[in-house]
């Protein structure tokens, strides 16, 4: 039985992901998404000075949380694929979304 090709390349993209966190940290990472991303969490205008203190914030994350909020706040996927690259069910995927923003809406407030 086949399995469909998309969440394979999902994964795939994920462990890349994992890989060049560990081996690049924050380096390349694009300004405008964590920008948008800020201004979600803050409900104010993202400041560009304030890319570091976001980077460090993320990066203090587990790696479920920071996957969780990354692929979605950041990358844009819908919960399922999201889910589905992490290996776990829709309503888990949702518990880690969620607890990445509130921890990160309370370092960056």
């Amino acid at each position: 039985m086949s399995r469909p090709f998309r969440p394979w390349l999902f994964q795939i993209h994920l462990n890349n992901c994992r890989s060049f966190y560990r081996r690049r940290r924050w380096e390349l990472l694009l300004r405008m998404p964590l920008q948008k991303a800020e201004a979600k969490l803050t409900g104010k205008a993202a400041d560009p000075d304030s890319e570091e203190k976001i980077r460090a914030q993320i990066d203090r994350l587990s790696w479920q949380q920071r996957a969780a909020f990354l692929l979605h706040e950041v990358e844009g996927y819908p919960p399922e694929e999201c889910a589905e690259s992490m290996k776990c069910s829709v309503a888990t995927f949702r518990v880690h979304l969620f607890r990445a923003k509130q921890t990160l809406q309370k370092r960056l407030r």
